[in-house]
């Protein structure tokens, strides 16, 4: 685990008199792009690294005056995970703040509970380097994608960025994802499915161009603790909406494009499969051994730059197994 330490001096004027000493440390630090946490902040103070006109201040909530000189040290650990330049990914895209990318099926996002191999982050860390990042085990990651799901990601390079892309998905969501999924099975018109097509055809042995929306909560399975379910009342678990639309159909397996208005764990796999509809390859789900993974793939990323505010849209290409 490496360490930096940075030695950085303030002159408080207007935009910063009358502000707590954590506020305005954090809101300098966040103008000049600095990685560094409001957590960290405090513990420089606790820690008596603060001097405000030669005085060692350990008060967070000390309020400044005009004219106040602030010496300040913060001493940053950057990430404790080892950088593996194996872990391979395809990247779309690259700026000052963020990432696009393409990941590989097979690829875990982020070490946990029972992973013992390299992750995502690993990658990412031997890409960018570990010291940009703060000490924790999910360096950049905005949002994740299934071990067996591959396609597109978006990953940030610092937490200004990190904060601003996670509150996108926050309503009004202004990031939207769109994935493929290869399914086999009979639609069921079940509760929570409504059906936009005009024939509202069952039978997807033809080409039917249906499509429609999923609107079903999913609570943790009742008996398989690992994976999830939609609620059988519909009055428990967390609100979870799925749209869906047939590309085309071919005895009785389907290549169907779904957007999310919800991003809950497992909500494609568990939605479809309620449906009717399991994912080729998911075998968890219910799908068919046809397929060595999920043929889920996130395929579209639309979101907001954190910085410039622009409108960007990405797509991942389509994997092999998909062709």
């Amino acid at each position: 685990m490496c360490s930096q330490e940075k030695i950085m001096q303030i002159i408080v004027d207007n935009n910063y008199q009358g502000l707590r000493l954590d506020k305005a440390l954090a809101e300098y630090l966040s103008s000049t792009k600095e990685n560094i946490t409001r957590s960290h902040i405090t513990d420089s103070i606790k820690n008596s690294l603060v001097l405000i006109n030669s005085k060692v201040i350990t008060k967070a909530g000390t309020l400044l005056k005009l004219g106040d000189k602030i010496d300040f040290q913060i001493v940053q650990r950057g990430s404790t995970l080892e950088p593996d330049s194996n872990v391979s990914f395809q990247i779309l895209y690259e700026d000052e703040d963020i990432l696009v990318i393409n990941k590989p099926a097979g690829l875990v996002i982020h070490p946990g509970a029972g992973v013992k191999e390299k992750t995502l982050v690993h990658g990412i860390l031997s890409h960018l380097g570990n010291e940009k990042f703060i000490n924790n085990k999910r360096p950049g990651i905005v949002h994740r994608l299934d071990k067996g799901t591959s396609g597109i990601m978006i990953v940030s390079k610092n937490e200004q960025s990190l904060n601003k892309l996670q509150k996108q998905f926050l309503p009004p969501r202004t990031i939207h994802r769109t994935y493929l999924a290869y399914v086999s099975g009979r639609l069921k018109k079940l509760k929570g499915v409504t059906l936009n097509s005009s024939e509202g055809q069952a039978d997807l042995s033809g080409t039917a161009k249906l499509s429609g929306t999923i609107d079903a909560p999913i609570i943790r399975h009742l008996k398989k603790r690992t994976i999830f379910m939609v609620s059988p009342n519909f009055k428990e678990g967390r609100s979870a909406v799925t749209h869906f639309k047939f590309l085309n159909s071919d005895h009785n397996k389907s290549l169907v494009e779904l957007s999310l208005e919800t991003g809950r764990t497992h909500q494609i796999r568990v939605h479809l499969s309620y449906l009717g509809l399991p994912i080729i390859g998911d075998i968890v789900y219910g799908g068919s051994n046809l397929a060595t993974r999920p043929l889920l793939h996130a395929y579209k990323l639309r979101f907001i730059h954190p910085t410039s505010n622009v409108e960007m849209e990405f797509e991942a290409p389509v994997p092999e197994d998909f062709a």
